[in-house]
């Protein structure tokens, strides 16, 4: 009877065990999805289209953040309900990536013109599909061809589509959270190449830059922007193709509210390139997306950038 009653308990610790190892979740790479991120990956497609974690939930900054192969997320917690997830705008971060604008009138039919740059019809559907420009933000190139990839850059992310993987599988993300991820030294950059998810993602390759004459880089001060107790400055670097800064230039500011658009002006650029221009932000609502585009010109040569910054708090 003992004897019986030993296999019994055997036999149930046995399935216990069993059933144990199969509910429970395996770890998506090396590292889990932190928690304030989780639905955000879920609801956009997860390592399908952001890739991996390459890092746990990190501080920077005072923002938690947290990098995957293809983004880097930003959690703002006063943000509304369902906004409070963002991805960063790393993509400006790779000078490289930025081209000169493209003017209107080469634009290619049905493709959407953003004031700079235009997303073709090619890009279109999958740019809509994933969120436009709440996800991706601005393109800061048109779409060029490298070996068998067609790619695009955009503020937060690259889309590569290569036509020669089955179609299922011919549009993606390049790795630009990994890139950043290890440029900063956030993550070793052999256990992030060594990460394999569900769809392969892309590695990036660069175009070669255009000789410019004139660079314009720009940032707002607070990428989101609480106008209680912060006012929002937007600033400008201005330098020639090899960095040097240039000064006395003017940077114009279009910035794009829910309602209407104004126009601000810098002040001449310093001795280190620097100009800047505070505003106060009106017409629009807790979470929403103000764009802007920047202009500046020397000797007949114009160039611009855009950028966006997000907006909380009551008025």
């Amino acid at each position: 009877m003992k004897a019986i009653r030993a296999l019994l308990i055997c036999i149930t610790f046995i399935l216990a065990s069993c059933s144990s190892a199969t509910s429970t979740p395996k770890p998506i790479g090396e590292y889990e999805v932190a928690e304030p991120f989780r639905d955000y990956y879920n609801t956009k497609g997860g390592a399908l289209l952001l890739g991996t974690a390459i890092t746990p939930e990190l501080i920077e900054d005072g923002v938690r953040v947290q990098y995957f192969q293809n983004v880097r997320l930003e959690y703002h917690p006063r943000l509304p309900e369902g906004k409070q997830v963002i991805p960063s705008s790393i993509g400006v971060n790779f000078s490289s990536n930025s081209t000169p604008c493209t003017q209107p009138q080469v634009v290619a039919p049905n493709a959407y013109y953003f004031g700079c740059h235009s997303v073709r019809q090619e890009f279109l559907w999958f740019f809509n599909q994933q969120g436009g420009l709440q996800f991706f933000g601005y393109p800061i190139s048109e779409m060029y061809i490298s070996g068998t990839q067609l790619i695009q850059h955009f503020e937060r992310a690259s889309i590569v589509w290569n036509k020669s993987k089955p179609v299922e599988y011919q549009f993606g993300l390049a790795n630009l959270g990994s890139q950043w991820c290890s440029l900063n030294k956030k993550c070793v950059t052999d256990r992030v190449a060594n990460i394999t998810t569900a769809l392969p993602t892309f590695t990036l390759t660069l175009p070669a830059a255009s000789p410019k004459e004139l660079a314009l880089k720009t940032l707002p001060e607070y990428p989101v922007l609480d106008v209680r107790t912060q006012q929002q400055t937007l600033k400008a670097w201005i330098t020639d193709n090899a960095g040097k800064p240039i000064s006395g230039v003017v940077v114009s500011f279009l910035v794009q509210y829910v309602v209407n658009s104004e126009r601000y002006l810098t002040h001449p650029s310093d001795k280190y390139g620097y100009a800047s221009v505070s505003l106060a932000v009106r017409s629009y609502k807790p979470g929403d997306f103000v764009l802007y585009k920047a202009t500046a010109s020397q000797n007949g040569i114009t160039v611009s950038d855009n950028g966006s910054f997000v907006v909380w708090g009551s008025p």
